[in-house]
């Protein structure tokens, strides 16, 4: 008695025959109207979402791209003044002349490339100042044995 699905399963005990009838009230403008609004929606609904699916999509490849030339930018200060920190060891400067100089170099590719203020400012620390650093938080730790004497010392 169902047809596609549609209608009873079984006309058992529910005192019809089981026929499905058209539905009279609706005519075919009103059903065609209806799916057409629908379509018309669904369709702008589609639009809106990809409209907004690429605005998020630019605005994340924008701060990829920022933060992409940040880093090379970072590298190439960095790399820049390693190569004036060899050039001037290999001039025999001491090693607070060789820290001055590398630290104005610093201040001044930072100003020529563009990095964002807190980076360059974390860039201005030196060399000799993280590795102090990181020295003392060595010492703290038990088991810690210069970098300069760890082939020399043995340990108990």
């Amino acid at each position: 008695m169902s047809y596609n699905g549609i209608g009873l399963s079984s006309a058992k005990g529910s005192s019809t025959s089981g026929r499905v009838e058209k539905n009279l009230s609706a005519s075919d403008s009103i059903i065609k109207n209806r799916n057409s609004n629908r379509r018309h929606s669904r369709a702008q609904e589609r639009k809106d979402y990809e409209r907004e699916s690429t605005n998020i999509t630019k605005y994340r490849q924008k701060m990829a791209d920022e933060s992409l030339k940040d880093h090379k930018n970072k590298r190439t200060v960095e790399l820049k003044c390693a190569e004036r920190r060899i050039e001037l060891e290999d001039a025999g400067l001491s090693d607070k002349d060789i820290e001055e100089q590398v630290r104005t170099y610093r201040v001044l590719l930072c100003e020529r490339y563009p990095l964002s203020q807190q980076s360059c400012d974390d860039e201005v620390t030196s060399r000799t100042e993280r590795q102090k650093a990181s020295e003392l938080s060595a010492i703290s730790s038990t088991n810690y044995v210069p970098r300069h004497t760890e082939g020399r010392i043995k340990r108990r």
